[in-house]
């Protein structure tokens, strides 16, 4: 008799700079699991630097690369052609600007930045491991850039395929894979198209995607900062009147400690795995 295969959850960790969402990766580490964790920003090591390789892997794809010599052919361009005409050009230098297929090797065969040791293919991992992908602001940056290359301006039909590659990437990482699916978001305040109203959401491009983005998510959790009687407090929020948040695995309740520990319990409660 063939076992049934467990899909962990797929978790969204959405909130301002400084609301500990890189930070509470390392909790992840605490409660068991082997983290995989591929960063498109800089500084990550700061937090997570001290953790051992054998338990936490990374690879760190810069979203962006430019130089001043980019940014002075970017100026001549702009100085030389009228805004219509930028707007209609193919692409600026795409050649230059691959991470973002890069990112996709990566998950086809996660190789860690310190060991180099190779893993293979996110999609053969159980719910032992994570992939966590910090940040949605970084692919942002990886899958316009794919397209655009170093172009200022973008047509919508290149905004569509922006919008379709990520899309398609976050759906991937949801569905096809049975590892925790862990993604970081910065918040936007954006029009609901759905409802009309103004609500904070995971930052993208274009409005059409940002509802898109957590509909396959399990848990989509507003992460919180303030500063109380001296201390920085940071919490985790499945209730707000903010953001569009939602959970399977913890309370709904508001100052949370920003913990996996409580949802990775709960959800091995419910589907009873050790």
């Amino acid at each position: 008799q063939q076992t049934a295969v467990i899909q962990a959850p797929n978790v969204c960790l959405m909130g301002e700079i400084g609301s500990g969402k890189t930070h509470s990766i390392r909790t992840l580490v605490a409660n068991g699991i082997e983290v995989f964790y591929i960063a498109t920003e800089p500084g990550f090591q700061e937090m997570l630097g001290d953790l051992p390789p054998e338990k936490l892997h990374w690879h760190y794809i810069e979203s962006y690369q430019s130089n001043m010599a980019t940014l002075m052919n970017t100026a001549k361009t702009l100085n030389q052609f009228t805004t219509d005409n930028i707007q209609k050009m193919a692409g600026i230098n795409k050649q230059n600007h691959q991470q973002f297929y890069e990112l996709l090797g990566s998950c086809n065969d996660f190789v860690d930045d310190r060991t180099g040791q190779h893993f293979g293919d996110v999609s053969t991992w159980d719910h032992t491991r994570a992939l966590v992908v910090d940040s949605l602001s970084g692919l942002n940056n990886m899958a316009i850039r794919l397209i655009t290359g170093d172009k200022i301006f973008t047509n919508y039909p290149e905004m569509m395929a922006v919008q379709g590659l990520l899309e398609q990437f976050v759906n991937t990482c949801c569905t096809s894979t049975n590892c925790w699916f862990v993604l970081t978001a910065h918040l936007e305040r954006e029009v609901n198209p759905n409802t009309g109203g103004s609500e904070l959401m995971v930052s993208t491009l274009g409005r059409a995607l940002a509802p898109k983005i957590p509909r396959l998510f399990s848990d989509v959790i507003h992460c919180k900062a303030k500063f109380d009687n001296g201390k920085m407090i940071r919490t985790w929020n499945t209730v707000s009147s903010e953001a569009k948040v939602k959970t399977r695995n913890l309370p709904e309740a508001q100052d949370l400690a920003p913990d996996f520990g409580p949802l990775i319990a709960n959800w091995k409660k419910k589907v009873g795995v050790e």
